[in-house]
């Protein structure tokens, strides 16, 4: 499973159906908070694929809300954003792949597939 966290309808729908035609499940959340509150319900995806400009909790809070959570630290990420990033921020997170919007598709589905068989739970798509 992918646990998607990305304010932009139109962009989390794009990635969630070309998710679901790979074979993955497929977890949604508008922003941080949102995929904070999921992850605290019991949600354990194999790979969280992360906007970084998000309203309420953007990607750096929920990295940083990550790294305290020994239980979810093992869980690949991803982040894909259209702004510049903190490169450096980013990689002291430990965040799987960086990704530039707009992001091809054939890079978005190596970099999910590379987390998912490197992450804490190796896994195909389901």
């Amino acid at each position: 499973m992918v646990l998607v966290g990305e304010d932009d309808p139109d962009i989390q729908d794009g990635v969630s159906e070309l998710l679901v035609a790979a074979g993955y499940e497929v977890a949604r959340a508008g922003d941080g908070r949102e995929m904070a509150d999921l992850l605290d319900g019991g949600l354990r995806p194999t790979v969280i694929l992360l906007d970084l400009m998000m309203p309420r909790a953007n990607g750096y809070d929920f990295l940083a809300w990550r790294g305290v959570r020994p239980d979810l630290r093992r869980i690949p990420v991803v982040v894909f954003s259209a702004s510049a990033c903190n490169e450096v921020l980013i990689r002291a997170q430990q965040v799987t792949a960086l990704l530039e919007k707009p992001v091809a598709a054939n890079d978005l589905l190596s970099a999910i597939s590379l987390a998912a068989r490197t992450g804490d739970r190796a896994a195909a798509p389901e």
